[in-house]
């Protein structure tokens, strides 16, 4: 995995927790901080030294690791880390929902992290939404979610830079493309009026970010996943988007080939 990325890191938790950016802007540096993170706090028997673990988890799948992966990025900060929930969020609940019979034992496997790393694990079975996920949840903490229905990550509105980075999460769970496809539905807002009555003089809506969010993340990720490229252009050929999604995902793959200066 190529560390060029222009953002510039110094601290130990590389990346997501050093950015100088918007929070919606933090996909772009996303697999180098878990393939940083990862390199500096777990042994050789796990797959660090390769491609990164999380990021292209969907091309060779190994929850054999999971646990392993958790207590790393536990002894990080990386599970109380701000800006890296909504993309673990992602990641782990469908993870969690592709090993359905693995979800008792990891949950005692984790029951020895600190309470606020247990947090994210049990919000991400919840949004797992699986049978074995609602009964195990309804076992181990029957009051927590108790009426509580979870969110559908690919029907999620498309309003917030945590939906962008949800949807990341889930992509490099599983490798679907639906989820990409939901991310470039976000170009829509480029379309949309740049200021609203009731919005501050020099001031923009957040969803005008959303549309930069997208296609810088897009752009990066195309650049380091053949995968995420190969979907981006099918999807351009397809009947599926519309002239501005067209344009805009057009533009994030030919940045993402163009030959470095």
């Amino acid at each position: 995995m190529q560390a060029s990325h222009s953002c510039h890191l110094t601290r130990t938790h590389p990346a997501l927790s050093t950015l100088a950016l918007p929070c919606c802007l933090l996909l772009t540096c996303l697999s180098l901080y878990f393939s940083l993170a990862t390199l500096h706090a777990v042994d050789q028997k796990t797959p660090a030294n390769g491609d990164d673990w999380l990021t292209f988890y969907y091309r060779n799948p190994r929850p054999d690791q999971l646990i392993a992966q958790l207590k790393a990025w536990s002894d990080e900060g990386t599970l109380q880390d701000s800006n890296a929930r909504a993309p673990l969020l992602g990641f782990l609940s469908q993870v969690f929902h592709q090993n359905p019979q693995q979800l008792q034992q990891w949950y005692q496997q984790t029951q020895t992290l600190p309470a606020k790393d247990q947090e994210l694990i049990t919000m991400a079975l919840w949004m797992c939404d699986s049978e074995e996920s609602n009964a195990l949840l309804k076992k181990e903490l029957p009051k927590a979610f108790a009426g509580k229905k979870p969110p559908k990550i690919l029907k999620l509105k498309l309003d917030s830079p945590s939906t962008l980075d949800l949807l990341w999460g889930y992509y490099f769970a599983t490798g679907e493309r639906k989820a990409l496809r939901r991310i470039i539905a976000m170009f829509r807002y480029a379309d949309a009026p740049k200021t609203l009555e009731g919005i501050p003089a020099g001031r923009s809506p957040l969803y005008t970010t959303l549309p930069h969010a997208a296609k810088w993340s897009i752009s990066s990720n195309a650049k380091q996943h053949a995968k995420v490229l190969a979907d981006g252009k099918e999807l351009l050929l397809s009947d599926q988007l519309n002239a501005t999604e067209k344009k805009w995902l057009d533009e994030s793959l030919q940045q993402a080939q163009s030959p470095k200066p």
